[in-house]
C-alpha cells in the first residue's frame, strides 16, 4: 500500500542518515588524527631546528616583559631571527661603527650555611640593581643567581623596560644535570637589550653555563656566561679544565656550522673563572682567546676578590687571598671586535650605621630574614667596631 511504501522509504532515509553520521564521524576522526600527526611533525621539525643550532647546548626560551599583558612572555625564535634580519638591513644602509658595553657580575648568593646573616643579602640586592643600572650595559652576565634574587630582579622597572632575560619560570623547570633550571639551586643569567637564542650546558647539579647566541648587525656571536668550579673542591683544577674544554669545543662547533659562506663567528666568554692565580689563567685560556683585562691594563692586577678590603669576601673566602676571579675573553674570528676599555665595578665600600637606611633597603628585599638571622644582624655594633662591615658588592 501507499502507506507501507512510505514507511519503508522513511526507514531507508533514516538508515541513510545513520550511514551519513557514521561517515562524518569517520571523516572527523580522520581529520583529527591528521591534525595530531601534523602537530607532532611540526614539533619534531621544531626540535630538529633546535638541535641544529644546539651545538652550544640545550635550547631554552627567551623572555621579554609585555607592558600590555603585565607579565614576562616567551619570545619566539621567529621573532628573534626577524630582529636579526632587521639589524642586517640596518648594516647595509650605514657603515657607522657601533660600541657595545658588556658587564659581568657575581652577585654572591645567600647559600652560605650559618653565614647568611653576615652576607646581608637583603641589603645588597637593591644596591646590586642600582649598580647594574648605572653601568648602562647592553649585555649583562650574572653569576650565582638564585630564585629569590631573580624574582626581585624581574620586578625592577628598568629591566622590564629595556632587557630580554634568559629565564623567568624556574618554578616549572626540573632542576638537575639532565636539563633543568639555569638558576636552581643557583646559576647564571643573561640580560640583553638585543634578542638572542638561549642555550644551556650543565656540568653538574651545581655548575652550568648559559650561552647566548647573538647576531649583532650581521656578525654572529656566542656569549657563554660561566662560573667555573671554585677552589673549595679538591678536584677544582681538573674540573675547571674540563668545563673550559667543553665550552671551547661547543663554541668551535657552533662557529664551524655557521661559518660556511657567512662572516666568521666570534665568541665573548665572561664570568667568574675562579682561577687560582695569573699563571693558571695563562695556562687555561686558549691562545686564540684574548684576556682583555691584562691586555688593556698590563700593570694592574685587576683584583675582583679582595678579602683585605671587603668584609664579606673575608667571610666567604676559603683562602683569604686576593685574586682576579672574573675575566672577559674575546675570540674574534671575524676581526670586527676591538676591546676599547674595561674597568671594575662594585669595588667601593658601603657602610650602614642607621636602622632607617636598613628599613629602606629591606623594603626591596626578595624575602625577609628569619628572626634568628635578624637577631644576629642586629647584634653587630657598627659604631664601635674598629673594622665595621664594609658592604662592598663583590667587584667584577
Amino acid at each position: 500500500t501507499a502507506s507501507e511504501e512510505g514507511e519503508g522509504e522513511g526507514e531507508g532515509e533514516q538508515g541513510e542518515r545513520e550511514l551519513d553520521r557514521d561517515y562524518y564521524r569517520a571523516v572527523a576522526m580522520q581529520r583529527q588524527q591528521q591534525q595530531q600527526q601534523q602537530q607532532q611533525q611540526q614539533q619534531q621539525q621544531q626540535q630538529q631546528v633546535f638541535k641544529k643550532i644546539g651545538a652550544l647546548g640545550e635550547w631554552r626560551p627567551l623572555f621579554r616583559y609585555s607592558q600590555q599583558q603585565g607579565e614576562w612572555v616567551e619570545v619566539s625564535e621567529t621573532d628573534i631571527r626577524r630582529e636579526w634580519l632587521a639589524q642586517q638591513h640596518e648594516v647595509a644602509a650605514t657603515s657607522v661603527d657601533r660600541d657595545i658595553t658588556i658587564a659581568t657580575y657575581n652577585i654572591l648568593f645567600e647559600l652560605y650555611h650559618g653565614k647568611e646573616a653576615f652576607i646581608y643579602t637583603h641589603r645588597r640586592t637593591p644596591l646590586a640593581f642600582d649598580l647594574l643600572r648605572k653601568t648602562n650595559a647592553d649585555i649583562i652576565a650574572l653569576q650565582e643567581v638564585t630564585p629569590p634574587f631573580l624574582r626581585a630582579l624581574l620586578g625592577v622597572d628598568w629591566i622590564q623596560k629595556d632587557y630580554y632575560v634568559s629565564e623567568t619560570n624556574w618554578q616549572t623547570i626540573k632542576a638537575g644535570a639532565d636539563g633543568g633550571s639555569t638558576i636552581v639551586p643557583s646559576g647564571q643569567l643573561i640580560l640583553s637589550r638585543f634578542p638572542f637564542c638561549v642555550h644551556f650546558t650543565s656540568f653538574s647539579y651545581h655548575k652550568c653555563a648559559v650561552i647566548g647566541e647573538f647576531c649583532l648587525w650581521g656578525t654572529r656571536l656566542s656569549l657563554p656566561a660561566v662560573h667555573l668550579t671554585s677552589s673549595i673542591s679538591i678536584k677544582a683544577v681538573a674540573q675547571r679544565a674540563s668545563q673550559l674544554d667543553t665550552l671551547y669545543s661547543a663554541c668551535d662547533t657552533w662557529a664551524d656550522q655557521h661559518d660556511q659562506g657567512t662572516p666568521k663567528s666570534d665568541c665573548i666568554m665572561l664570568g667568574d673563572f675562579n682561577f687560582d692565580d695569573e699563571q693558571q689563567a695563562k695556562e687555561f685560556i686558549r691562545s686564540d682567546y684574548l684576556d682583555i683585562w691584562p691586555l688593556l691594563h698590563p700593570d694592574e692586577p685587576g683584583i675582583t676578590l679582595d678579602p683585605q678590603r671587603n668584609t664579606i669576601a673575608r667571610i666567604t673566602s676559603g683562602s683569604g687571598r686576593r685574586r682576579r676571579l672574573d675575566c672577559v675573553l674575546l675570540c674574534s674570528r671575524s676581526g670586527k671586535w676591538d676591546p676599547v676599555s674595561m674597568h671594575i665595578i662594585g669595588d667601593q665600600p658601603l657602610v650602614f650605621y642607621d636602622t632607617e637606611a636598613d628599613n629602606r633597603t629591606k623594603e626591596h628585599a626578595p624575602g625577609p630574614m628569619t628572626p634568628k638571622e635578624r637577631l644576629k644582624a642586629d647584634s653587630v655594633d657598627f659604631q664601635n667596631d674598629p673594622h665595621p662591615p664594609t658592604l662592598s658588592l663583590p667587584p667584577s
